[in-house]
């Protein structure tokens, strides 16, 4: 959409600088009036179809958000995990014991990170296989917690006093990360919480 109001508008972005809220679209639509062609016609179907796709994502979220505080799921307990984040865990995990230990559900989820040592010289890199989607939900936790202060942050603080570098400590956190919402599942599995309260089938 900047390609193309910066073709139809040009300097546009003097009085709208970004397109990420509804309220933005509907300014980036009124940029448009006066104008005519196929490249102005397409341009605001687009806009249109935006808007219904936010729409589409709050309702979702809505619903998201009732069904997983309904389950009350413990990864509601984790500071930095809200509903749609603990709904994406949820259903990216679908059955926690599909896992045989919390080993392989960092490596599933890829926090586990991948040993590249030399020499004397202990060093790991990061893991980009597993599930993404699910890493993507650990990140968030790890961003939150180290923006104010918990356990999370107090971790982060004291991996980087022992010498490790930002980026290495945060990899750290995420993989401890990954322990506490495995335990979170297994808890939501003893308490027959949402998609744990069915017997794992083969």
């Amino acid at each position: 959409m900047h390609v193309e109001l910066t073709i139809l508008r040009p300097g546009y972005q003097r009085d709208l600088p970004q397109l990420t809220r509804p309220q933005h679209v509907a300014a980036a639509r009124k940029l448009l009036r006066g104008l005519s062609g196929v490249r102005v016609e397409i341009t605001r179907a687009r806009l249109d179809r935006i808007r219904q796709l936010d729409t589409e994502i709050k309702t979702l979220g809505a619903r998201i958000t009732a069904m997983v505080l309904a389950a009350k799921t413990n990864l509601l307990e984790i500071r930095g995990v809200g509903p749609l984040t603990a709904g994406r865990i949820m259903g990216e995990t679908r059955d926690v014991r599909r896992f045989r230990d919390r080993n392989a559900f960092a490596t599933a989820n890829g926090t586990a990170p991948i040993p590249v040592s030399s020499g004397r010289t202990d060093r790991y890199r990061l893991n980009r296989a597993g599930n993404r989607r699910l890493n993507e939900a650990i990140h968030t936790i790890a961003l939150v917690q180290s923006r104010g202060p918990c356990h999370g942050r107090a971790f982060l603080d004291r991996k980087k006093a022992a010498g490790k570098t930002n980026r290495d400590a945060m990899r750290s956190l995420k993989r401890r990360l990954s322990d506490v919402v495995y335990v979170a599942l297994h808890a939501d599995l003893r308490d027959g919480i949402g998609l744990y309260a069915a017997p794992l089938t083969t």
